[in-house]
């Protein structure tokens, strides 16, 4: 619309919000590799940049799925097991052969 309005050249005020208008709009989604971001005009099964099999999405640019290291905590995690030792089987089933 900036372009109408400069090849128009009734009010250069007008190419100028046009052209805010147009710098503060989202932009476009599109194919988009959640592995390596990469862009693709329509869908593939395999990405064409890496490789990577079934992971085009249709998304806007950023927004492919980046992985946050997690957040630091100041406690310490409990032991996973407490107690006695845990047994495994019945009582007395460790003889080989017995029964």
């Amino acid at each position: 619309m900036a372009e109408v309005e400069e090849r128009a050249a009734t009010d250069p005020a007008r190419v100028r919000d046009w052209l805010a208008k147009a710098a503060l709009a989202p932009a476009d989604r599109a194919w988009r590799c959640t592995a390596c971001g990469a862009r693709h005009e329509s869908w593939r099964s395999v990405c064409e940049s890496c490789g990577a099999f079934g992971t085009l999405q249709w998304r806007a640019p950023g927004t492919y799925g980046q992985i946050l290291p997690p957040e630091p905590t100041s406690e310490i995690a409990p032991p996973l097991v407490t107690g006695p030792a845990l047994s495994v089987g019945p009582q007395g089933a460790g003889a080989a052969g017995g029964g």
